[in-house]
C-alpha cells in the first residue's frame, strides 16, 4: 500500500483551488476531492506529479529531484503547472 499523501497541503502550497489543481492535472475535481478526503489516493502519473510538486514546494533550492527512480526537474514541474493554470478558463 502506498504512503498517504496530503494532497490538500500540496495544493495549498501552490495557492490552488481544487478546481484549479484538477484542471492543471487534467483530472476531475471529484478525483481531487476523493484524494483529499482519503477515500482514494492518487496513483500512477498523478501520484508522481503530486510527489514532485510536494518536493519542489519544500526544496525550492533544488534543481532536480528523484521520484520513483526518475530524475525530474523541479523547474520543469513548476513551468508545467504554471502553463496548465494559465490555460484555464476562469
Amino acid at each position: 500500500m502506498s504512503d498517504p499523501m496530503d494532497v490538500a497541503a500540496i495544493r495549498e502550497a501552490y495557492g490552488l483551488s481544487q478546481r484549479q489543481l484538477a484542471k492543471a492535472l487534467s483530472c476531475s475535481q471529484q478525483s481531487v476531492v476523493r484524494w483529499e478526503s482519503g477515500d482514494h489516493g492518487p496513483t500512477g502519473l498523478y501520484r508522481a506529479v503530486l510527489q514532485a510538486m510536494a518536493a519542489a514546494a519544500t526544496q525550492a533550492d533544488e534543481r532536480t529531484l528523484r521520484v520513483n527512480g526518475a530524475v525530474i526537474s523541479t523547474l520543469g514541474i513548476g513551468e508545467f503547472i504554471t502553463m496548465r493554470i494559465e490555460r484555464m478558463v476562469p
